[in-house]
């Protein structure tokens, strides 16, 4: 048990110490703020009260009194953290008035202190009450309980767009046809749908998606028939597969997967509607190749190989002879991202932090072999 002494004066409120203090052993004077402590003035006072308080209820708390002129206030707060602040007139301030308002500072402290820290296996909880009140949660449920929708891709065919948003617990895809039209929900699995590439084919109106069964991430590559609502398998419903990509007329397009070595990622071809014309045409000994674009010409592939989130390396390969050559060596740790192939064939643009704190758009020119930033200043 702790005793509180708190000295209320009859004319003026300032106070040579401290006015109102408890005596936890825990407390360290040298911690209270300075404009919690009053120091001088003539003291004239009334009277005195002695209030015994549990020692649970108080148990390394403060307790001040300030004074605002017309009154005071009666604060409660530990060493970190503020806690609660009544305020008492001393023009209306008498003795009965005084033990109702320090009962109910001790009442609700008393409930803020047992709140503070909880321990539940691991779990350290301080300032959480045990029960959460059903309100709370329902409004907390119109902020938390969102659906957003994300861009796709084109369809090339009726000038739409695919989104991917949450239908039920998981993503599926949605075609919005016109600006302000009402989203179609296109796939309807038990498993979410990701990403939706469009067939730039214009004959062709559909689009490629991945999907797994069970959260196995064996994704296997779909392609989306909107004349009809069904999907036809790509791949082979096993191996995990990625990198799905078109060519510019979406006749051909290329995957990445490691039904040849469960390691690594290597990239087959094929022409679309045709499985039996499927090759290996990349087999890459090391994990981290992507595909990054497929140039115009439909004879050159721009390949990045990811080694660190700090590094990565760009390479361009010839479909036609084979060759495979990184464009910007350099003895750098440089990151790469965004690499595209410029619509003549050029060069390329993309993006990368070579000899900046930032990422910055650059561009790369085949013929000279050289590079140049393409928004400087930013």
């Amino acid at each position: 048990m702790y005793i509180l002494f708190v000295r209320v004066p009859s004319e003026t409120l300032t106070w040579e110490e401290t006015p109102l203090i408890s005596t936890s052993p825990r407390f360290d004077k040298s911690k209270l703020p300075l404009s919690f402590v009053r120091r001088g003035g003539k003291q004239m006072f009334k009277y005195s009260v002695l209030m015994p308080i549990p020692s649970r209820a108080w148990d390394g708390d403060v307790i001040l009194a300030r004074d605002i002129g017309s009154g005071f206030f009666v604060s409660i707060f530990d060493y970190e953290s503020y806690l609660l602040e009544i305020p008492i007139n001393k023009e209306t301030l008498n003795m009965k008035i005084f033990l109702k308002v320090w009962l109910l500072v001790v009442l609700l402290s008393a409930n803020l202190n047992a709140q503070e820290r909880r321990e539940v296996g691991n779990l350290v909880m301080e300032g959480i009450p045990e029960v959460i009140p059903a309100s709370i949660e329902e409004r907390y449920e119109q902020y938390s309980n969102m659906n957003s929708a994300a861009f796709e891709d084109w369809n090339f065919h009726m000038n739409g767009i695919f989104t991917s948003t949450r239908a039920g617990e998981v993503t599926q895809i949605f075609y919005v046809s016109a600006p302000g039209a009402e989203p179609q929900q296109l796939t309807n699995f038990s498993e979410p749908v990701r990403t939706a590439i469009g067939c730039p084919d214009t004959s062709l109106n559909g689009f490629i998606y991945y999907k797994d069964e069970g959260g196995n991430e064996n994704f296997q590559i779909f392609f989306y028939d909107m004349s009809n609502g069904e999907s036809r398998m790509l791949t082979d419903g096993v191996s995990r597969n990625s990198g799905f990509a078109w060519n510019r007329e979406g006749t051909k397009y290329i995957y990445r997967s490691n039904k040849n070595d469960k390691k690594t990622f290597d990239f087959y071809i094929a022409d679309f509607g045709n499985p039996a014309s499927e090759r290996l045409f990349l087999d890459v000994s090391e994990s981290g190749w992507g595909l990054s674009d497929w140039n115009e010409a439909g004879d050159k592939l721009l390949l990045r190989k990811y080694i660190a989130a700090t590094e990565s390396e760009m390479y361009l390969y010839d479909m036609n002879s084979g060759a495979l050559t990184r464009l910007n060596p350099s003895t750098k740790k440089i990151a790469y991202t965004n690499l595209n192939f410029s619509r003549d064939g050029s060069g390329i643009f993309y993006v990368s932090d070579e000899d900046s704190d930032i990422e910055l758009l650059r561009y790369y020119d085949f013929s000279t072999a050289t590079s140049k930033v393409l928004t400087p200043g930013l």
